[in-house]
């Protein structure tokens, strides 16, 4: 993750960076996880998540748009509110 490049002067840096962010959080929340030796379902959870992360993140270098499917926007929009319960 830290050997990607993304050049500034790139059309589409904005969408490349917030797609890089989006899965280094997920990286560092899977280790995280690990490291607190989290219960399985949880583990395996947030891994399959980094792998989607992971593949949004090869299809924008790429130059392909990638999309969520309708059940992982829910999850993410369930997200949103959960954390700001806590702001």
């Amino acid at each position: 993750m830290s050997r990607l490049s993304i050049n500034e002067s790139d059309s589409e840096f904005d969408e490349k960076f917030h797609t890089w962010r989006m899965a280094e959080n997920r990286y560092l929340r899977t280790n995280q996880l690990i490291d607190l030796n989290a219960p399985k379902f949880i583990k395996v959870y947030e891994i399959s998540w980094l792998a989607t992360m992971i593949d949004h993140l090869d299809k924008r270098h790429k130059g392909i748009e990638p999309k969520f499917t309708e059940e992982q926007l829910e999850e993410l929009e369930d997200q949103i509110r959960f954390q700001s319960i806590f702001d």
